[in-house]
């Protein structure tokens, strides 16, 4: 997870209730690699075995989340019920992982069509674009963060 992603994830979690949010925030600093399926799998392992109380994790995109679930599941936890698994980017693969991978959906399409606004803006008109620019995202429900286990309505995006 990304260090300007951290503090939204943990202000959600306690909007929602929990006073010390259980997502993995151990993660990015214990254990290096590339954003893979490879790099999720090993590191289930290594939160089974140096942190087992840490219940959650919010990755840093799908890939690595569909890692943790064939890591966690080769390893006999249930993810959606004994740990709970958000990836990022809502890759279409999520939907049809089982369980299927609740995950931050983002626009893809339409940061492409900003950036190239903002590129022709800026050669046409000479509009410097803005040092930042952050657009909308929404969370696609699903099994592996536990709420289609619970019975809890939600929209599940798939």
């Amino acid at each position: 997870m990304t260090t300007s992603r951290r503090p939204t994830i943990i202000d959600v979690a306690r909007e929602a209730g929990v006073s010390k949010p259980t997502v993995s925030l151990v993660l990015q600093n214990s254990i290096a690699g590339r954003p893979s399926q490879e790099f999720g799998r090993n590191a289930a392992k290594a939160m089974q075995r140096d942190h087992p109380g840490v219940n959650a994790a919010v990755c840093f995109n799908d890939l690595v989340a569909m890692g943790m679930l064939s890591g966690f599941h080769e390893r006999g936890w249930r993810v959606g019920i004994d740990f709970l698994i958000v990836g990022f980017d809502d890759i279409e693969h999520a939907a049809h992982t089982y369980p299927s991978l609740t995950s931050v959906h983002c626009d893809i399409a339409g940061i492409g069509a900003a950036a190239a606004r903002t590129v022709l803006e800026w050669v046409e008109n000479g509009t410097a674009p803005m040092q930042e620019t952050r657009m909308p995202v929404s969370l696609s429900i699903r099994q592996s963060s536990g709420i289609a286990h619970s019975g809890v309505a939600a929209n599940r995006g798939d």
